[in-house]
C-alpha cells in the first residue's frame, strides 16, 4: 500500500521522500488481505524495531496485528548478540516468537563463528525452536533442494504446510 524508492527504513524513507507513513492505511491492507484467508505472511525487513513512523516501529504492528514472529538471521559474526536481543524484545512485548530460522547468506560466510552458532544459540534460547538454512547457491537450480530446505524449516519451526486442493 505504501512504497519509496530508497532502500531504507520506512520512515526514513518517508522523510527523504518528503511522506509520512500512514498506519491506518497499512492496518486497511492487511484487512483486505486477510479477508477469505487461512492466514498473511507479513514480511519485515531491517529488524522488529525498525520504525515505520517516529512513534510506531514494526514490532508495534505485529503487536496491533497479533501476529507470531519467525526471525530470520545472518549465520555469521554478531549473529547471538542480534538473536537474544530480538527474541527477548519479542518476548517483553508478548509475542510468540514462532522459532528463529539461522541463514547461511553466503557459501563459506560466516568462518568460525557460523560453525559455532548454532549451538550456541540453542544453549541460550532453548525454548525457541531454531532452524538452519544452508546455502542453496545464488540460483536455486532445482526446486528439489528449495522444497527439501522449506520442508525442513517447517519441521523445525512446528509448522505444518497445507495440503489438499
Amino acid at each position: 500500500p505504501i512504497t519509496f524508492a530508497d532502500p531504507l527504513s520506512p520512515y526514513a524513507a518517508a522523510r527523504r521522500g518528503d511522506a509520512v507513513v500512514d498506519v491506518a492505511r497499512l492496518d486497511a491492507a492487511l484487512g483486505r488481505l486477510e479477508e477469505g484467508t487461512d492466514a498473511v505472511l507479513v514480511e519485515g525487513a531491517g529488524g522488529l524495531l525498525v520504525p515505520f513512523t517516529r512513534d510506531v516501529a514494526f514490532a508495534d504492528l505485529a503487536e496491533r496485528w497479533r501476529l507470531d514472529v519467525v526471525v530470520v538471521a545472518a549465520n555469521r559474526l554478531g549473529v547471538i548478540n542480534h538473536l537474544l536481543l530480538t527474541v527477548r524484545e519479542a518476548e517483553r512485548r508478548g509475542l510468540r516468537v514462532r522459532g528463529v530460522v539461522l541463514n547461511a547468506a553466503r557459501a563459506g560466510a560466516g568462518g568460525l563463528a557460523a560453525e559455532t552458532n548454532e549451538a550456541v544459540i540453542r544453549e541460550l534460547l532453548p525454548s525457541v525452536p531454531l532452524a538452519p538454512l544452508p546455502w542453496l547457491g545464488g540460483r536455486v537450480e532445482h526446486l528439489d533442494a528449495l522444497a527439501s530446505a522449506g520442508g525442513a524449516l517447517l519441521d523445525a519451526l512446528g509448522l505444518v504446510p497445507r495440503t489438499g486442493g
